[in-house]
């Protein structure tokens, strides 16, 4: 299983990772199988802020940015 690079944020609260899947890796096609059946959602990117999943970039993008300032407030992104 692709796993996202070390956390450089020495705060273990605030994770921040991600994984390319626009380069081929061995796992690939496994990881997108497997948010084809977590999501519904093949393609990337495909975004989790916290737990809750996101969509795509146009999907991040039609987020009110009030909803979205919370969400990543609620996940420790940005300073309460």
């Amino acid at each position: 299983m692709h796993r996202p690079p070390p956390n450089p944020n020495p705060n273990p609260s605030r994770h921040f990772g991600g994984s390319d899947l626009t380069k081929p890796t061995e796992d690939g096609d496994l990881v997108q199988d497997a948010l084809q059946q977590m999501t519904g959602q093949r393609t990337v990117p495909n975004i989790f802020i916290g737990k809750k999943h996101i969509g795509g970039n146009s999907d991040l993008e039609a987020q009110n940015p009030k909803d979205l300032e919370k969400l990543l407030r609620a996940a420790g992104a940005l300073e309460q």
